[in-house]
């Protein structure tokens, strides 16, 4: 006998439990009508829903955590009443974006990385120009020069500069990329 009461009381206690709990729908809203300002913007987003009877919970998701509380206004036709609108931010989907987040950090700091070993080729390069431009003098004080050496260094010094210069420039565009 007390097993069918406490039985009893179990199944009419969870009844009245799941009927006295909120139900939750989420709709999707879609984005109907955007208003930028200056410092800021007014979007307009729809929604259908059907709601049943009782007291029901509408979460809406993927809207951005920059809203102002005191700037969100719900409106809605048909046969019932809105009780409360309610912010509050998902902070598991936040940590999604946290990992995003990082992500894109990891990334922005190689391309800084290439930028910074770029620009210290362009500097090697220019320092061994100067170096080149500096040992244009040719010879020994009042010895006469040979034609072929003559020859043969400045075809040297004109490759090296050129290929110098090449590189330069590969490295100053490939900074305006990762720029």
């Amino acid at each position: 006998m007390n097993l069918r009461i406490a039985l009893t009381l179990f199944l009419s206690t969870a009844f009245s439990l799941n009927y006295a709990q909120d139900r939750s729908l989420t709709p999707d809203s879609k984005i109907e009508r955007v208003i930028v300002f200056l410092d800021g913007a007014q979007i307009e987003r729809t929604s259908t829903a059907t709601i049943p009877a009782g007291t029901s919970s509408i979460v809406f998701h993927d809207l951005s955590p920059e809203i102002e509380e005191q700037s969100i206004q719900v409106k809605g036709a048909g046969n019932f009443s809105i009780l409360s609108v309610v912010r509050q931010n998902n902070y598991l989907n936040e940590q999604k974006a946290n990992e995003e987040m990082k992500i894109l950090e990891q990334r922005l700091n190689g391309l800084n990385d290439q930028v910074d070993i770029k620009q210290n080729n362009i500097l090697n390069l220019k320092k061994e120009e100067d170096l080149l431009a500096a040992n244009q003098s040719v010879g020994t004080g009042g010895a006469g020069l040979d034609l072929n050496k003559l020859k043969q260094l400045l075809e040297f010094q004109r490759a090296r500069l050129t290929e110098n210069k090449l590189k330069q420039l590969e490295n100053e565009k490939a900074i305006k990329r990762l720029n």
